[in-house]
Parts: structure tokens; sequence; C-alpha cells
């Protein structure tokens, strides 16, 4: 998360156009919740490892929930997309 702060507020006091402070906030909010989800899903992945590798969970079993996590994120994207084109309508 650091990294892209850094950037951001660099890109902010250094460019030729700097961005407005609400879309800077706006954006540390963003890498925040995406940060908080990729820890939640290593977290998940480790835990489901655990499981496959323990035999608790078949192969077949493991490699479904991978395509429901992947499908659960381009949901969230595709929603993610429509609020924010309904929000420059509006």
């Amino acid at each position: 998360m650091g990294l892209p702060v850094l950037k951001s507020a660099a890109n902010d006091c250094l460019g030729s156009t700097p961005w407005r402070d609400d879309l800077f906030i706006t954006q540390v909010k963003n890498i925040c919740a995406n940060s908080a989800r990729e820890y939640d899903f290593l977290h998940r992945l480790l835990l489901m490892s655990g499981r496959l590798t323990g035999g608790d969970l078949t192969l077949a079993a493991f490699l479904r929930w991978i395509s429901d996590e992947v499908e659960l994120a381009r949901r969230r994207e595709k929603l993610r997309r429509s609020f924010y084109q309904y929000a420059d309508i509006v």
C-alpha cells in the first residue's frame, strides 16, 4: 500500500497538473479496500491449501473454490464499474 500512496502524493505535489485532494483521498480509500480484500483472499487461500495438503479437500473441490473466487472478483469489478458509470451520469 505504501508505494502507490507515495507515488500518488508525488504526482499531486510535483506534477504539472496536480490531482485534487478529493481524488487523492478516494484513491487511498480504494487502495486500502483492495489491500484488505487481497489479505482476506490470501488468508482463505492459505486455509484452503492446508486443507488440500492435509487431505480434507480434493483437488477438484479446491479448483472449484478457486473458480468461485475468480467469478466473485469479476462480479465485484463489474458492480464497481457500473457504480462509477452511474455516478458519472448523476
